[in-house]
């Protein structure tokens, strides 16, 4: 079993690669898919809504709202290419002040005191790329303030 300290330690080394991907733009947003070395799908679809970039992933089964744990030991390769392509697409977008995202917490938590070790990951990801970004939580959602408001 991966332990969450396993997980900090390889964001630290960053030495995970990333799987290729496809994308699919729109006019604020695009669709990302890949595909892991066990043949397991993954959609990524970013947005833009106002100044803040929204993240949605999971396994590709026609449902976004797919957030299965899969246990393949491909977490870190899979970060990196969400990670990759999230940090690309600010990139391209000056705009982008926020990244948002909605965790989600394992379905059999009986608990609400334990942080979100999802969340906790994103966040860790995050502030490596970005060192100076400003997270909070609002109404379930957690934001990475990544530029100052003007």
């Amino acid at each position: 079993m991966i332990k969450f300290i396993d997980i900090l330690n390889e964001i630290g080394e960053g030495n995970a690669n990333s799987y290729p991907y496809t994308s699919l733009y729109f006019d604020a947003s695009g669709i990302f898919k890949f595909i892991t070395d066990s043949n397991l799908k993954y959609k990524l679809t970013l947005s833009i809504k106002i100044n803040a970039l929204e993240i949605e992933f999971g396994i590709d089964t026609g449902n976004l709202n797919d957030h299965s744990e899969t246990n393949r030991g491909e977490l870190f390769k899979v970060m990196a290419t969400i990670f990759k392509i999230v940090f690309n697409y600010v990139k391209d977008h000056s705009e982008i002040k926020y990244i948002r995202w909605n965790p989600k917490q394992k379905e059999n938590r009986l608990d609400n005191i334990k942080p979100n070790q999802r969340d906790e990951l994103y966040k860790k990801y995050i502030l490596k790329y970005i060192p100076n970004a400003k997270i909070f939580t609002s109404g379930g959602t957690t934001f990475a303030q990544i530029k100052d408001n003007d």
